[in-house]
């Protein structure tokens, strides 16, 4: 009896729910066999050979014929030139000029065809497809607004002034000069100006932004003499065709103030590149700065073997952290934080709303879900 009731309490429906039941049911037994059904009354025509096209198509992800330029689309050896361009409204064409490869290409036409945007030079970095040396490249000449004929017609003349110059001397207008993207050029004199120097022209390597397309053209230039086996070969064996292997230099790494830190600062660490330098920066501008030396460990994807390497070197001498008010934040602002869950913010501004504003940070704990041990976690960053 008493299964015969839960039966009926818990699985009876009444008439109207086993219509919708049973046509639900038809309906999705219809969606299920509509291919089939489409199949049956309209059937494929095949497509004989004669009416394919008589010309190859390129296939992104086949082999690139041997010597085939990485820079242009496949059959073409057009030149590469630059010029100032606007990535929201180039057309493909430009970007084949300007040496990008077809696949970049097409990632940049497809971002934009599915409303995509680039409202500041830097965002042109979101194509996944574009690699670091191509931005690099081309950062120096990107206009959002779209430039007059004229200018662009002029700067594609714009000839390189190739020259002799001592990498330990040489000033912005000389580096520049030898084409050389204006970032590059702000890296390199970062790097000398915190007592960097090169004593012979493999170490121009350490510029972490200089490309090696770079590197290489500018290498019969410089006045600096070739490194000596000792510094530059592994004494462990060689690469394949007799070149021998590259020793990483070892910089002498001092403490690092993180609040204080760029990513010339974060590299000379050791097992930090570049992607994990800005990786750290991101994370330190999301939370509003380092209280801690601890919180590094938390930048998404850093290997806990890295951390513990660059440990030693860091430390936290600037406390001038970015904070929030909990008397005038809103749920969106509050909710922006890393340490502040949606929920956690929704109960801060309901409680401010029925109470009245915050005497103190410590006030907080008068809402009783929220804990001493997120509280002291988030401290730093707020204010009343």
């Amino acid at each position: 009896m008493q299964i015969r009731k839960f039966f009926w309490d818990y699985l009876y429906f009444t008439r109207v729910e086993r219509n919708g039941i049973v046509f639900l049911l038809a309906m999705s037994g219809v969606v299920l066999f509509l291919p089939a059904i489409y199949g049956y009354f309209f059937p494929k025509t095949p497509v004989s050979a004669a009416a394919l096209p008589d010309t190859p198509i390129f296939c992104a992800d086949a082999a690139s014929p041997t010597g085939a330029s990485e820079g242009n689309f496949a059959g073409n050896s057009a030149p590469v030139s630059l010029f100032y361009f606007n990535p929201n409204t180039a057309d493909a064409h430009d970007f084949q000029s300007l040496g990008l490869p077809e696949r970049t290409i097409k990632g940049i036409l497809n971002y934009r065809a599915k409303g995509g945007q680039f409202r500041q030079p830097d965002d042109f970095a979101k194509i996944y497809a574009l690699s670091e040396s191509d931005f690099e490249r081309l950062r120096p000449w990107i206009r959002l607004e779209t430039p007059p004929e004229t200018e662009r017609a002029v700067a594609a003349t714009v000839p390189l002034n190739m020259q002799s110059f001592d990498p330990n001397t040489a000033d912005a207008a000389t580096l520049a000069g030898l084409g050389l993207p204006e970032k590059t050029v702000a890296g390199w004199l970062n790097y000398r100006a915190k007592g960097g120097s090169f004593r012979c022209k493999d170490d121009v390597k350490r510029l972490y932004n200089l490309s090696e397309t770079d590197f290489q053209r500018l290498y019969p230039w410089m006045t600096l003499p070739e490194c000596s086996a000792s510094n530059n070969v592994a004494q462990a064996g060689f690469a394949g065709g007799g070149k021998a292997l590259p020793v990483r230099q070892q910089f002498a790494v001092q403490s690092v103030d993180l609040n204080a830190a760029d990513v010339e600062d974060l590299v000379r660490l050791p097992g930090v590149g570049e992607g994990w330098a800005r990786r750290i920066l991101n994370w330190r501008d999301k939370l509003g700065g380092f209280s801690a030396v601890a919180q590094v460990a938390e930048t998404r994807s850093l290997p806990d073997s890295v951390f513990q390497k660059i440990k030693p070197y860091l430390a936290v001498h600037s406390t001038d952290f970015k904070r929030i008010s909990i008397n005038n934040a809103t749920w969106d602002e509050l909710n922006d934080h890393p340490y502040i869950e949606a929920k956690q913010a929704r109960w801060i501004v309901a409680f401010r709303e029925q109470h009245g504003k915050y005497q103190n940070i410590e006030a907080l704990l008068q809402i009783t879900e929220l804990r001493r041990e997120w509280l002291e976690k988030v401290r730093p960053y707020l204010t009343v």
